[in-house]
This record gives C-alpha cells, sequence and structure tokens, in this order.
C-alpha cells in the first residue's frame, strides 16, 4: 500500500479569496460537507475536526499566521497577524489547515492558531485586550 506523505504548503501557493468575493455556503454544497463529514465519522473523528469557509480579510505576510486570543471574562476573541518565529506562535496550537496537491502531493498549511498561555491553557483569564 503506497502511502502519501502530509507536507506543508507554503502560503505563496495558497492565496486566498477576500472574504466579499466568496460564495457563502449554499444547498449545492451539501454533498459535498456530507461526504467530509462521513469520512471523518468513519475514523471517529467527527467531534474533533471541521470544516471553515476559507477566505482571507486583509493581506498577510509569508512569515505571518492568524494568532487567536481568548478573553473569557469578556467572552471575546481576538485573531491578529503574528509573525511564525514569535514567542507567542511558539506557544500556540494549529486549529486552521487548508488542503491541497502540488505534483501528486498532498499539501496542508496551518493558517490560524490559537494561543496558549505558560500554564498551557487558551484562557488569558480576562487579562487580554485589544
Amino acid at each position: 500500500m503506497q502511502t502519501t506523505a502530509l507536507v506543508m504548503k507554503p502560503m505563496d501557493w495558497a492565496p486566498l479569496q477576500d472574504i466579499d468575493d466568496v460564495k457563502p455556503i449554499n444547498d449545492g454544497d451539501t454533498a459535498c460537507l456530507q461526504a467530509v463529514y462521513d469520512v471523518l465519522k468513519q475514523h471517529g473523528m467527527q467531534d474533533r475536526f471541521g470544516v471553515t469557509l476559507i477566505h482571507k480579510h486583509f493581506d498577510m505576510a509569508d512569515d505571518e499566521v492568524l494568532l487567536e486570543h481568548t478573553n473569557t471574562a469578556e467572552r471575546r476573541l481576538v485573531l491578529a497577524p503574528a509573525k511564525l518565529d514569535s514567542q507567542e506562535v511558539s506557544r500556540s496550537v494549529q486549529t486552521s489547515w487548508m488542503f491541497g496537491e502540488v505534483n501528486g502531493q498532498i499539501m496542508r498549511v496551518c493558517n490560524r492558531r490559537c494561543f496558549t498561555n505558560v500554564w498551557g491553557t487558551h484562557s488569558d483569564g480576562g487579562h487580554y485586550s485589544s
């Protein structure tokens, strides 16, 4: 059985459309989403992975990802670009990936992460503000 490696996909191979140019989810997506769900369920992962509408709101540099900070006291999430080599990104969990194929190899790129504090949790105790 041939195994295909899952490798990281550089961001410049996957330009995102602006949110205003992305067609919202509609009834034409039902069969595809059902197939995705069926595969997730087959592997027992339907409560672990989901689907997101791939888009952008602004341009980002090749060495940036969106980093999510959580303010539990105000029940607020803040997404902001962060440099891949930053201390914050090194303490984050990958949360959103795009998949594609280049020369027959399956590729993935994480373009969104969730910040983890020094205690290993995602809440900042309500101290983060934008």
